[in-house]
């Protein structure tokens, strides 16, 4: 009888069509993910794909210059109807971003998931889809960007009071890359990349039975990846979220701190360029 979790090939007794399907279903999830931003992007027509804006006026491309559905106005969030108007236009656009960044670098976790189960099910015990694992670890990454809300609504609203401030915009962008920058080599970034690198390590210490176990093991998953990637995040502020340009090499740098060999060094070296860059633009050198 054919069965998703026979090997491919008996030569590679490893690799099993259940695997195969995994790591295709992720795939397929990051390409509509950045289908998805590729379009949002054509929507606000005359954007640079490279633009920067150091005031962090491009959370979503800044509020009041489109909207995700009828190409309308999106308000600034300057009372209570605005403010609600606003997170739900950019929550979904965060989380949609989230996948596209974030998908293709938790694939060693999810196949190790996939793995344990699929020998549980083998021995006849409780089996969980490896749905139930992302959901969660989504639901953490499309929570982080509330806090990122927050903060460009604040931002506004400090440059609405302050109009002067916006002259700052540079020196307030530089100083955020420097901060990324020194948090990329910092102990905890270095503990919670260590926990994305060894995805074993973590489904031994740190394993739950059943449907809810498995949403509480993505969640707690998803806690460590944004404990080691949040600053990466921030960066996405001042020089626009939007850029498709840095979001696609802040989600190859993720990528390659948590698979390739020596991550750590790959996360080090970023901070460098990152505290360089920061303090160029600070100083108008960029």
């Amino acid at each position: 009888m054919y069965s998703l979790i026979k090997p491919i090939s008996p030569r590679f007794p490893t690799l099993r069509w259940d695997s195969l399907a995994i790591v295709l279903a992720i795939l397929v999830m990051t390409g509509v993910a950045w289908s998805a931003m590729y379009s949002r992007y054509q929507d606000m027509g005359s954007m640079s794909i490279t633009s920067v804006d150091p005031l962090f006026m491009t959370s979503m491309d800044s509020l009041d210059t489109g909207d995700m559905g009828d190409g309308g106005p999106m308000p600034m969030p300057g009372n209570e109807r605005d403010f609600w108007r606003g997170a739900s236009l950019f929550l979904p656009m965060w989380a949609v971003m989230m996948s596209a960044m974030m998908l293709p670098a938790m694939l060693p976790m999810a196949l190790t998931f996939s793995t344990i189960y699929r020998n549980r099910r083998a021995k006849g015990q409780v089996y969980v889809p490896i749905w139930v694992f992302l959901l969660g670890y989504m639901i953490i990454w499309g929570l982080s960007g509330v806090p990122g809300y927050l903060a460009k609504v604040g931002l506004e609203s400090l440059v609405g009071k302050f109009p002067t401030f916006e002259s700052a915009a540079a020196v307030v962008g530089g100083l955020v890359l420097i901060g990324a920058g020194l948090y990329q080599m910092s102990a905890l970034k270095d503990k919670c990349l260590s926990h994305c690198r060894t995805p074993m390590s973590f489904i031994v210490h740190d394993w739950r039975e059943g449907y809810g176990g498995a949403l509480l093991m993505g969640v707690h998953h998803g806690l460590y990846c944004v404990g080691c990637c949040w600053a990466l995040m921030v960066v996405m502020f001042p020089v626009g979220v939007m850029n498709l340009v840095w979001m696609g090499g802040l989600a190859v740098l993720i990528f390659l701190e948590k698979i390739v060999p020596g991550g750590q060094w790959v996360s080090r070296s970023s901070g460098l360029v990152l505290i360089i860059a920061g303090a160029s633009l600070s100083a108008g050198l960029l």
